[in-house]
């Protein structure tokens, strides 16, 4: 079960509590579709941070996000960076790439974890 399913189920639940104390079929009209907007909008906005976040962090770094190369480091506050491990070998390579890398000669793709 996805998250999608737990939020589904739960708004399915609140909707029906909410339907069952109207005192009439104006207030479970009423009552449903606040019930519906609450869940449509949380989560949907739940799924876009969720997907944005992943999204940008790979459409930022270009290249670099599926080099064999590249090496993930996250500071103590947070921020991401690139770490370029060819500059340790060669001194033409940027130990912390400026990004998008969008043309790089020492551009190795990483393995499929499938293989």
């Amino acid at each position: 079960m996805n998250w999608r399913d737990d939020s589904s189920l739960e708004s399915r639940k609140l909707a029906a509590e909410w339907r069952s104390r109207a005192k009439n079929s104006r207030q479970r009209t009423v009552l449903w579709r606040c019930a519906f907007l609450l869940c449509t909008t949380s989560c949907y906005a739940f799924a876009v941070a969720k997907d944005s976040a992943e999204t940008r962090k790979v459409a930022n770094a270009g290249l670099c996000a599926d080099c064999a190369h590249v090496r993930w480091i996250k500071s103590d506050r947070g921020s991401t960076f690139v770490l370029c491990e060819l500059s340790a070998r060669d001194p033409n390579f940027s130990k912390y790439p400026r990004l998008p890398v969008l043309s790089c000669s020492g551009h190795e793709r990483k393995p499929s974890s499938g293989d």
